[in-house]
């Protein structure tokens, strides 16, 4: 094994390393650029909300609003559509990164780490958010979309226990030390596979459920 995989750093995205969520404010942002996709996605709410509440399902309301943001869009369109996004969200505050995040991805591959960004968001969102702040050397394992019925919805939804599925090569290689770093209660069971646990700047209800699955046996970590 090289040296690099003996330790692996993994990072969920939205809110550990950047402020803003980047898959719902790119929903939000397209049912904004339409009053029908707001009627739909309206309309549709009290159905897509029964499939939020049960995590295991939680794909399925995602992809709902997904489609909705995304139907009607070819190719060309889909493209600049999320090229009007980037500039949106990529200004919508000075904040938008945490440095402590950039800080501490930077310690790991100094260290020759192998460091991971796992996240519900879209990859392309990942990936683009990730060059324009500068992040490198990371390898990028999101959600991905496809095709369906002239909209996007997922194919592959990096969230909750399917986390753990999707890196389950980086097990494989039984690294000696996995560190772990989100602020969601979501991914308790990617925490649950790494020998250091950091949860980052958690909501009373999220530290609750930390607490419940680990006790103690985490750190707080507050980044700014």
């Amino acid at each position: 094994m090289n040296h690099q995989y003996k330790t692996v750093a993994l990072f969920d995205f939205d809110k550990t390393i950047v402020s803003r969520d980047s898959g719902y404010e790119f929903i939000k942002h397209r049912l904004n650029s339409s009053i029908l996709r707001r009627i739909l996605a309206f309309l549709i709410f009290p159905v897509a909300i029964v499939f939020y509440l049960p995590m295991r399902l939680r794909f399925i309301s995602h992809s709902i609003f997904m489609w909705i943001a995304t139907a009607g869009l070819n190719k060309k369109k889909l493209s600049e559509a999320r090229k009007n996004f980037l500039r949106f969200y990529c200004s919508l505050s000075d904040d938008l990164v945490y440095q402590d995040a950039l800080d501490k991805m930077a310690f790991h591959l100094d260290a020759g780490h192998h460091v991971y960004i796992v996240s519900g968001a879209p990859t392309w969102a990942i990936k683009k958010i990730s060059k324009r702040l500068g992040i490198q050397k990371c390898t990028v394992i999101g959600s991905i979309e496809k095709s369906m019925m002239g909209g996007l919805i997922y194919k592959q939804h990096c969230y909750g226990h399917q986390k753990v599925t999707l890196i389950s090569d980086v097990i494989l290689q039984n690294p000696h030390k996995i560190y772990g770093y989100t602020d969601s209660a979501a991914d308790i069971p990617l925490l649950s596979i790494c020998t250091h646990k950091h949860v980052i700047n958690p909501t009373k209800n999220h530290l609750k459920k930390f607490k419940r699955a680990f006790g103690n046996n985490f750190r707080v970590l507050e980044w700014a």
